[in-house]
């Protein structure tokens, strides 16, 4: 028999419309950030640049879990049979609904940045993500309202149809992450010691003409701008965009798909949607041969670098 996961698969595939209006929204926000620099710098902060990791999924755990225990407390108010359990457990629920509301606000901010970086194969159940976080939102937000008035059939009625709402967005949350890697380092390196390896006459890297490169099955982006030799992961770590295709200037290449901005010095991100900095090589010239090894920084961890490993170019 066909999961679960199967159904909302299909019914999601099913739904018109919804992968039309989704890719309209989120391209013209993208364009929106992308054409105003103070905007954008706000949103790069928003995606998670300073952290090193999107921000989205480490503060909705406030709003989730305010709204759920809020609701939690309203089905005991609703159940029980003593007058000063029903009032306290009223109590706490109008407090943990404030809470979560409340925290609410900065999540859907840093979901909406995201959102605006999207792949378009994960637009859909994007969209239907922040469609069911906004029902949440609505609900929980009325129900502060019934809640002053006393109105208890209706609290307790938007108070289960947020949790409803919070839950089903929780679910294609999942999905994006499992199913469509959204927020997935899309260009880990290859684990290995950092060993100089030959890779290319150095005649054949022309100036500013980028050259995608395989070492040791990693792409590797080389790009020579007045002598100098950069060399960067070529895979864009925000949705896996090819970055020899993108726009060099400023020292910087801009991915083709996204805009994500990686600096060519060191692959650190100047501008999201991506959050993780891209792979970065130290490169030498030896008997007219270009060398490159994997920086420090770039192994998976400490433990992993070897002892005589300096991230300085020789």
């Amino acid at each position: 028999m066909p999961s679960i996961a199967q159904y909302v698969s299909v019914l999601i595939d099913e739904l018109p419309g919804v992968q039309a209006f989704g890719m309209k929204v989120s391209e013209g926000l993208h364009d929106w950030i992308r054409k105003n620099k103070p905007v954008r710098e706000a949103v790069d902060v928003l995606h998670g640049k300073q952290a090193g990791h999107p921000v989205h999924p480490i503060i909705i755990y406030v709003p989730m879990g305010g709204w759920l225990l809020g609701t939690a407390f309203d089905v005991v108010a609703a159940l029980s049979s003593s007058r000063k359990t029903r009032r306290r457990a009223r109590g706490m629920a109008r407090s943990l609904v404030q809470i979560g509301t409340a925290a609410a606000v900065p999540s859907m901010l840093t979901g909406l940045a995201d959102y605006s970086g999207l792949e378009e194969k994960a637009v859909k159940t994007g969209t239907l993500h922040a469609i069911f976080n906004l029902i949440g939102f609505a609900s929980y937000g009325v129900s502060l309202i019934t809640r002053e008035r006393k109105m208890r059939d209706a609290t307790l009625a938007l108070s289960l149809a947020g949790l409803a709402s919070i839950i089903a967005s929780g679910y294609l949350g999942g999905d994006m992450v499992y199913k469509h890697r959204v927020g997935v380092n899309h260009n880990e390196p290859v684990i290995e010691a950092g060993e100089w390896e030959t890779v290319l006459p150095l005649h054949e890297l022309i100036e500013q003409q980028p050259k995608r490169i395989e070492v040791k099955d990693q792409a590797v982006l080389l790009y020579r701008q007045q002598g100098e030799v950069y060399a960067i992961g070529a895979v864009c770590s925000h949705a896996g965009g090819p970055l020899q295709d993108g726009k060099f200037e400023d020292g910087c290449v801009e991915c083709p798909w996204h805009h994500s901005v990686f600096r060519l010095e060191d692959g650190s991100v100047r501008h999201g949607p991506a959050v993780f900095p891209q792979p970065s090589y130290d490169v030498r010239i030896n008997q007219g041969k270009i060398e490159v090894r994997l920086r420090q920084e770039s192994l998976k961890s400490p433990e992993q670098w070897p002892e005589s490993f300096t991230s300085e170019a020789t």
